[in-house]
């Protein structure tokens, strides 16, 4: 009965760390700290960046070639913003279809950031400075995405389910077998 009290009371405050951490996500989820923590101001760059040169680029006189850069950058402005989109997704759902349309997106960004690297003298100065700026933090997004993928693939992707996993089930097991050996030595003592 002693052993039972003592494993109760280290029972007994489990379920409100898993409020807490049911309530707040970015505790309970990992990668969805990360992303926030690390990956958000990248993010940020990137699309303000490209908007920037989008509209510098707009402004532009209206030939094929410019008419070209444009659509290359509208390209890579589009598949940035839908792989985050379905990584966000994925990151909080973990539903596989997000993770595929995320995978589909990375290799169009790719494609399309390949195609703005491929002709730099095209650009005006000005817009030059932007894609480098969209290059050095591509770089960092592309480090920081594998892993948070990684987290959401482990164990700990989800703290409330490994708390529940670690803590919770085996306490709450060991409890009720104590509680089984209580009851049988009860009735064998009444047997008697």
């Amino acid at each position: 009965l002693q052993e039972l009290q003592i494993k109760y009371e280290a029972w007994k405050i489990l379920p409100d760390r898993l409020f807490v951490l049911r309530d707040n996500y970015l505790i309970n989820q990992p990668a969805l700290k990360l992303l926030k923590d690390e990956a958000e101001a990248p993010i940020s760059i990137i699309l303000r960046e490209t908007a920037i040169s989008i509209e510098e680029q707009s402004e532009r006189s209206s030939n094929l070639t410019n008419t070209l850069l444009l659509k290359d950058l509208a390209d890579f402005q589009s598949s940035f913003a839908l792989l985050v989109s379905s990584l966000r997704g994925y990151l909080v759902t973990q539903e596989p279809s997000f993770r595929f349309e995320y995978a589909a997106q990375v290799q169009a960004n790719k494609k399309a950031w390949q195609r703005l690297n491929k002709q730099p003298a095209l650009f005006t100065k000005s817009q030059q400075q932007h894609l480098a700026k969209i290059a050095s933090n591509h770089r960092t997004f592309f480090a920081i995405s594998p892993e948070m993928l990684a987290i959401v693939k482990g164990e700990r992707s989800r703290e409330d389910l490994y708390l529940l996993n670690q803590e919770v089930e085996p306490l709450t097991a060991e409890m009720l077998s104590l509680l089984e050996e209580i009851v049988t030595s009860l009735q064998e003592a009444l047997s008697n």
